[in-house]
């Protein structure tokens, strides 16, 4: 027969991994719903990144997704890395990134 805390912290794994697929899940959804937002501000996009400098955009309010997006320019692109998936979408500084490198 299982004990009191036994079943306790099988609950409390077991919700804990509903609570991170539920994270993951909204996470895609958001992720989804940014480009479907950004395809629509796609020529402002391209006259601001025109420029050498990196920019913001923001998105209205009417929009059902909104804030600010930040757009740096892309300095160099470089073959060799080994980066996991979590921390693709981070900035970071240049010699911390080197970890990476096969």
């Amino acid at each position: 027969m299982e004990r009191l805390w036994q079943a306790a912290w099988k609950e409390i794994r077991r919700s804990r991994g509903e609570a991170i697929q539920a994270g993951v899940q909204a996470q895609e959804i958001i992720a989804e719903e940014l480009l479907e937002t950004l395809i629509k501000f796609i020529p402002i996009i391209r006259e601001k990144s025109s420029t050498d400098k990196s920019f913001i955009l923001t998105i209205p309010d009417r929009y059902e997704l909104h804030g600010t997006v930040m757009f740096f320019k892309v300095v160099s692109i470089e073959a060799g890395f080994r980066i996991p998936e979590t921390d693709l979408k981070m900035i970071r500084e240049l010699d911390e990134i080197d970890q990476w490198r096969d």
